[in-house]
């Protein structure tokens, strides 16, 4: 879809789009778009760019003890069809706009609807909300939180941006 104010390019999953006022009228609020057009970028990035080292040392190019320490860059492959370039700049470009701003929420959604063992349950994950299914939020850290969550009464996941030290302790 494009972006009405800036005609960049961007991707919509279905959180908020359906978002309407209690008379009908569409009120959509793109809840999802920030994440969605994420993945689109890393999905194009992906299919149709390679790596290329940034400096030519043979030794450390051949040594993968020294593969962590090289830079690297993405390269389009030369088939690369010039639209696909231009939405995955566009794109980029919007997240880039967009990403720090408050236009758009910070969410997404993940859902599982089995449990394949402990490690998925929701409290396995790191959280930083929990909310019943009336709106009311509680501590994630709370002693009940583990229970209430093991019982599917709350929903779980991540606010805004976490930094990496406070993720890491999650």
């Amino acid at each position: 879809s494009k972006d009405f104010d800036t005609y960049l390019s961007v991707w919509d999953d279905f959180l908020g789009d359906g978002d309407t006022t209690w008379l009908g009228k569409p009120t959509p609020t793109y809840e999802d778009r920030l994440f969605t057009t994420s993945v689109g970028v890393n999905a194009l990035l992906d299919s149709w760019t390679v790596r290329v080292p940034q400096f030519d040392d043979s030794f450390a190019l051949h040594n993968p003890l020294f593969a962590p320490l090289m830079s690297y860059s993405l390269a389009w492959l030369p088939e690369t069809p010039d639209n696909v370039k231009q939405i995955t700049k566009e794109a980029a470009t919007f997240l880039n706009t967009n990403l720090m701003s408050d236009k758009y929420a910070l969410e997404n959604t993940f859902f599982s609807g089995s449990v394949k063992g402990l490690s998925t349950l929701p409290f396995a994950y790191p959280m930083n909300r929990c909310c019943y299914p009336n709106g009311t939020c509680i501590d994630p850290y709370a002693p009940s939180t583990t229970a209430d969550s093991a019982t599917s009464t709350l929903s779980t996941g991540v606010q805004g941006i976490i930094d990496a030290g406070t993720y890491d302790s999650m």
